[in-house]
């Protein structure tokens, strides 16, 4: 029987603990794995910073068509509120006009309607009625007038003023009602607080060398509270004073409004 010596361990445990030359990681190869590992990671990380880029773009967008559809609903409101603002303006406007319309209809219209002058004769005054009427469908309230016959010469004028005579009042003028004011007029004074015509004053009067005019104003107001006003003037027509004498109205002095 031969015997053989077993390896000696100590050479099998230094095999063992001794790295074989494959196995070992120089630093070259270190960092070549910490490289490729950094690349990796900065990929990665720019992957992930590109689908947070993409994602914020994303919210951005819709922010943005958000804040369109903000805008487009606000133009719309204005233009809503502009519309409604419209029509809420021609609808006052509309309704005013209607009511103006119907005040206009109903109120109270005085006009003048006749002037009456008997033939004028020597020792009478020249007289006159002058009666005006309301045609308007309400009263008239709160009317006055002042009315005149003037005297004019050649190459004068009527002065239309009232300040030296009194004011006539009659207060109330129903609709379709008329009121008379009679006038009367002279050139010579007699015994009592007349003027009457003499025949020199007849003789001027045929003769174009006076010329008498008739005017006056009415005021008055309406049952809306509105006041308004109305003038007149007319002419007596020489060739017809001592038979039927006629009044034409004047060039001027003849409108009506409102105050």
């Amino acid at each position: 029987m031969s015997w053989e010596r077993p390896d000696d361990p100590v050479d099998d445990w230094s095999a063992a603990v001794t790295p074989r030359a494959a196995d070992r990681k120089t630093p070259e190869s270190i960092t070549a794995l910490a490289t490729v590992a950094l690349a990796v990671a900065t990929f990665a990380n720019s992957i992930l910073v590109g689908c947070q880029f993409s994602v914020m773009r994303a919210q951005l967008s819709e922010m943005q068509s958000a804040g369109h559809q903000a805008d487009r609903m606000i133009d719309t409101a204005d233009r809503t509120a502009k519309a409604s603002e419209q029509s809420a303006a021609q609808a006052r406007a509309a309704l005013d006009a209607t009511i103006e319309s119907n005040r206009l209809d109903q109120r109270a219209w005085i006009a003048i309607e006749t002037l009456t002058t008997p033939p004028v004769k020597v020792g009478e005054q020249l007289q006159i009625e002058i009666a005006y009427r309301n045609s308007g469908r309400t009263p008239a309230t709160n009317v006055t007038s002042l009315m005149r016959i003037e005297p004019v010469r050649p190459g004068g004028r009527v002065l239309f003023t009232y300040e030296d005579i009194p004011k006539t009042s009659v207060g109330f003028v129903g609709p379709s009602g008329a009121q008379v004011n009679r006038l009367g007029a002279g050139r010579t004074r007699t015994a009592g607080s007349m003027f009457l015509f003499n025949e020199d004053d007849l003789r001027d009067l045929l003769n174009g060398r006076v010329h008498y005019f008739t005017h006056g104003e009415i005021d008055y107001s309406d049952i809306f509270g509105r006041q308004h006003w109305l003038t007149f003037c007319f002419q007596l027509q020489i060739a017809a004073a001592t038979v039927r004498p006629l009044w034409e109205a004047c060039s001027d002095h003849n409108a009506t409004g409102d105050k």
